[in-house]
This record gives C-alpha cells, sequence and structure tokens, in this order.
C-alpha cells in the first residue's frame, strides 16, 4: 500500500471548468491531466460564491457534493429533480453531464466534491469515532481519500504513522488483492472524518456478482 500525504496547504487551485469559479484540487487520477475533462475521478474543495451553473462534464461524469461551510443551496437539474443542500456534512449525489444551476440560501458556501466517470465507481462514508478509542478499519476502494472533516486524527499502518488536521486528507493506494489493515484514532470528541473509496468498475461489477 502507498500512503500519500496531502495537506490542506498544499492543494492546488484552479478555476472551474465554465469559469465560474475555484477549486481546489486534493487529489485527481490521472495525475498529469492535461484537461477539465481529462481524469477518471477527481477530490476537490470548491467556493460557491454566487449563483449560476455548475460546469457540465462528459457523458456518464457522477457527482457528490457535500457541504462543509455556509448555509447550503439548492441546485436545478435539467431533466430532472432539484436537489436541496442544506445540512453541513451530508453528501448529495447527481449527474455532472446535465446542465446544473446553483442558487444560495444565505451567501458563500465551500463544499467537498467528489467527480468520476463510468471506469470507476465511488463510495462516500462519514464516521465519528470515539475519541482515544482505536478504531481498526481497510480502505473501502483500490484507491481511498481520507479527508479530514472536524477535530485530528492519527492514522497508522505498521510503522508508518501520520496526522490529519481540519481539511488535511491522506490518500491510501493498494495493490491487487491488497486488505490491510489501519488503526485510526480521533483525537477530540468532535473529530470527523470522510472517507471517498474508488474502485475500478469492473472489479466492482464482479464483486457484486
Amino acid at each position: 500500500m502507498q500512503i500519500t500525504s496531502l495537506p490542506f496547504a498544499n492543494y492546488r487551485r484552479v478555476p472551474w471548468r465554465n469559469g465560474g469559479g475555484q477549486a481546489m484540487d486534493i487529489a485527481v487520477e490521472p495525475a498529469v491531466a492535461g484537461s477539465a475533462d481529462d481524469f477518471t475521478w477527481r477530490v476537490a474543495l470548491a467556493e460557491i460564491d454566487r449563483d449560476g451553473p455548475f460546469s457540465v462534464y462528459g457523458k456518464g461524469v457522477e457527482r457528490i457534493i457535500t457541504l462543509l461551510d455556509g448555509e447550503g443551496f439548492d441546485l436545478d437539474i435539467t431533466g430532472g429533480p432539484g436537489i436541496v443542500v442544506h445540512e453541513r456534512h451530508m453528501p448529495a449525489r447527481f449527474s455532472g453531464d446535465k446542465p446544473t444551476t446553483c442558487r444560495l440560501r444565505n451567501g458563500r458556501c465551500i463544499v467537498f466534491n467528489v467527480m468520476h466517470d463510468v471506469r470507476y465507481s465511488a463510495q462516500l462514508n462519514i464516521i465519528t469515532p470515539l475519541p482515544n478509542h482505536p478504531l481498526i478499519f481497510s480502505p473501502p476502494g483500490r484507491t481511498t481519500v481520507l479527508f479530514c472533516l472536524l477535530g485530528s486524527f492519527d492514522i497508522k499502518f505498521e510503522d508508518d504513522g501520520h496526522s490529519l488536521k481540519p481539511w488535511d486528507s491522506l490518500r491510501l493506494d493498494l495493490a491487487t488483492g491488497e486488505a490491510p489493515l489501519l488503526t485510526l484514532t480521533s483525537l477530540a470528541a468532535d473529530s470527523r472524518l470522510l472517507l471517498v473509496g474508488f474502485e475500478p468498475a469492473e472489479e466492482a461489477a464482479s464483486h457484486a456478482g
């Protein structure tokens, strides 16, 4: 397993595909993507400071958006029901290939944004472990990004230890057939962790069958 520390201070600021705002890339696959559409999956923070359209991506791109800061917004999606995003740390999934317009409820918001195309599936979970009670877990995907929503965490694998503070991340990449166990320890009563696991679509289908 390869473990990569992704501190908040190192996130790369990039413009939205449609030029309507800015994002901070946390992790992208492939890492040398040459354009806004050239990814299989992407994890980023995004600032929404005004009403307007979201970027429209290629066919089959799915999005999962989670409110981190602000009072939320409403999404109007062409050809489908709208989505209300007003509660923090409650993920909402929708299609990224349909025109979508955002209406802010009361000013600027920051969101955690996950995107993936048909070559991958994505599973997102949010956990609030008891403080100072080590939790043993296995990464939920071939690649997993751990994002600290609140508080702080220690994460250990064998002799390798990492610490996460608010909005820091950790990336875990597994080899085929690898199923490591890691130890996660919450260091504060309000600590909350988001885990997003990416699995190649053909492998996810074979597991389901």
